[in-house]
């Protein structure tokens, strides 16, 4: 009977677009998402409304969800997400998909995507419990995904301090990202090595702050291989390394940071930077975008699915701004 008078308040919620009472019964009963209504006395549950082209109903109900979601901890919103709403969320983010009831509504699509992708921002209370874990990774010397802004890039790095580089984490990260190794440093430091900018005139859509590529000379071959390009990043770090010690062109790309971190500029460069130095280690950050086997950027639900796999922190740079601000 609970059951049951529980599955008419949320229709009844749903009817009025109560997204508030809507999200108190999710948060109890989130299977209510997918299931149908039997009665039919009020609106039509969420899955009738896919395939009715009800958006309206389907944006209230998914708003509700994630709003459920948001007030979940951050390791059930992950449950959540994957266990119950998995095969909705699929066919409401593919626009492309002939039973997609955006099909001729790209508006409500964009703003529902939206509200999928950034379910696990909504949530301030998890915020700082994110950034915690990720510094002590760093801090004993593993990865941590961050994503930035989905009106930025939209992607997802994989991020080490730069002293903590072995072969073997150079490797993996080689295997997992797109390839293309960078490693963030000050412009105190970049000054101390001699290294310019790559071009006077930097017109690369976020202005990121490339400055010519190096291979550290010392141990190493062609400058290539993960041990080669290990010890590159090492040597970046190393405030015993001078300018003579690197070969110029190379295969790691220094960037130079912003001086106020991600409070100045919301990019890995800064994020990579700010959570080396917040782990106590030299202020030096590799980073890569973490890509799928096709070749393709990964975005939310791939990257979640990535730090499962590997047990590996995901957080923010939203977060991060958050949690620097509090200091």
């Amino acid at each position: 009977m609970a059951q049951e008078n529980c599955e008419v308040e949320f229709y009844e919620a749903l009817s009025t677009n109560d997204i508030s009472s809507l999200s108190n019964i999710l948060a109890k009963n989130p299977l209510l998402i997918t299931k149908r209504n039997p009665k039919r006395q009020h609106r039509t549950g969420l899955r009738e409304a896919l395939e009715n082209n009800d958006t309206e109903c389907v944006s209230v109900a998914i708003r509700a969800a994630l709003t459920a979601i948001s007030n979940s901890s951050f390791e059930r919103k992950q449950n959540l997400v994957f266990d119950v709403a998995k095969d909705l969320c699929s066919i409401i983010c593919d626009d492309r998909s002939s039973s997609s009831p955006f099909l001729n509504h790209e508006s409500e699509r964009k703003e529902t995507v939206s509200l999928l992708e950034n379910y696990h921002l909504l949530s301030d209370s998890d915020s700082f419990a994110r950034v915690k874990h990720g510094i002590e990774r760093i801090r004993r010397g593993g990865f941590v995904v961050v994503q930035d802004e989905f009106s930025r890039e939209n992607e997802g790095d994989l991020i080490i301090a730069a002293e903590k580089m072995t072969t073997e984490k150079l490797a993996f990260m080689v295997n997992e990202t797109s390839g293309v190794i960078c490693v963030s440093i000050d412009r105190k430091r970049c000054e101390e090595l001699e290294l310019p900018q790559m071009v006077p005139n930097n017109t690369e859509k976020h202005r990121t702050a490339f400055t010519v590529s190096v291979d550290y000379k010392h141990g190493t071959s062609t400058g290539i291989s993960a041990a080669d390009r290990a010890a590159t990043i090492r040597a970046l770090a190393d405030r015993t390394v001078k300018p003579d010690d690197f070969n110029r062109p190379g295969h790691i790309f220094p960037l130079r940071t912003r001086p106020g971190g991600v409070l100045e500029r919301s990019g890995h460069t800064e994020a990579s930077y700010d959570l080396a130095k917040l782990a106590g280690c030299y202020p030096a950050g590799a980073i890569c975008e973490i890509a799928n086997k096709d070749g393709s950027m990964m975005r939310t639900e791939d990257l979640l699915k990535f730090c499962r796999l590997h047990q590996l922190p995901l957080l923010t740079i939203v977060d991060l701004r958050k949690y620097l601000k509090s200091l």
